[in-house]
């Protein structure tokens, strides 16, 4: 979960549709993310995480979730 915590926001803050497109960014940094931990030092072959994120952009809340982790609002 560290790991996630660390590079998920980065993911999502440097992807290039984060502008435009921020479905397709949070799909993408949640893909890299993944794809980083599977490469990493870290066993991940017996264990996992789950995310919850919020992003609020002028008047409109993006929730994205991966694993069995929900938001309630």
């Amino acid at each position: 979960s560290q790991f996630v915590k660390k590079f998920l926001c980065e993911a999502l803050l440097n992807d290039l549709h984060f502008g435009s497109d921020i479905v397709q960014a949070y799909h993408a940094a949640f893909t890299s993310t993944n794809a980083q931990l599977h490469n990493h030092t870290i066993d991940d072959s017996m264990s996992g995480t789950t995310a919850i994120t919020v992003l609020v952009r002028g008047k409109t809340l993006y929730v994205a979730n991966v694993g069995d982790s929900r938001a309630v609002l």
